[in-house]
């Protein structure tokens, strides 16, 4: 058992940074950088349960960091269904992904209108 996790909570919570703002980047970039669901939740969701409050009603965060991550993986040049999409029709890497910048703007939405639900029910 170790205490990475929390000492790297404690690290991000000494800069001063807003939680909220750590719950979007954070699982946004790994799956940018990854282009799979399973990295961004498995790397990310436990890194934002060790912020103080987050394990006490830790719905609304998640339900914002998976829209977050969610995006960043729809937009990734990484992710598998794009790279074989735009091989399969000879289509341009970019334009997919600019057709999903609005689509993710409602998912992002979705995913904070679910963390405010969440947090007014205290599931």
């Amino acid at each position: 058992h170790s205490d990475a996790i929390l000492g790297i909570s404690s690290l991000f919570v000494s800069l001063k940074l807003p939680l909220i703002l750590l719950a979007v980047a954070i699982p946004f970039v790994v799956a940018f950088f990854s282009g799979m669901t399973i990295v961004y939740v498995s790397t990310t969701f436990p890194l934002l349960l060790g912020f103080p409050g987050v394990r006490d009603n830790p719905l609304p965060m998640i339900a914002l960091a998976f829209a977050a991550g969610f995006c960043g993986m729809l937009v990734s040049p990484l992710h598998s269904c794009l790279v074989v999409s735009t091989r399969y029709f000879q289509a341009d890497l970019l334009g997919p992904i600019r057709r999903m910048l609005a689509p993710c703007l409602v998912i992002l939405a979705t995913g904070a209108a679910l963390m405010w639900l969440f947090h007014q029910v205290k599931v």
